[in-house]
């Protein structure tokens, strides 16, 4: 069984189209290689910044993204 979870933060006066201002998510899923792995993931709206960190289950780092949002593909 795995864990993972999203949340959402939405503000008032949120302008944004996608109707959040930030979105974590945390947790473990099978990755595209089909073994378990980690997830964090920050993507926030206000600060332009995209942020993700995959680990396999020996905690090395897979991927490591700290970028703006408007640059992220």
């Amino acid at each position: 069984m795995y864990e993972f979870f999203k949340v959402k933060k939405t503000g008032v006066n949120s302008k944004h189209k996608h109707g959040f201002d930030s979105e974590l998510e945390k947790g473990e899923k099978i990755g595209k290689n089909g073994k378990l792995v980690s997830i964090e993931r920050i993507i926030d709206l206000d600060r332009n910044r995209y942020k993700e960190i995959i680990k396999d289950k020996d905690g090395k780092i897979i991927v490591n993204k700290d970028e703006k949002l408007s640059e992220h593909r």
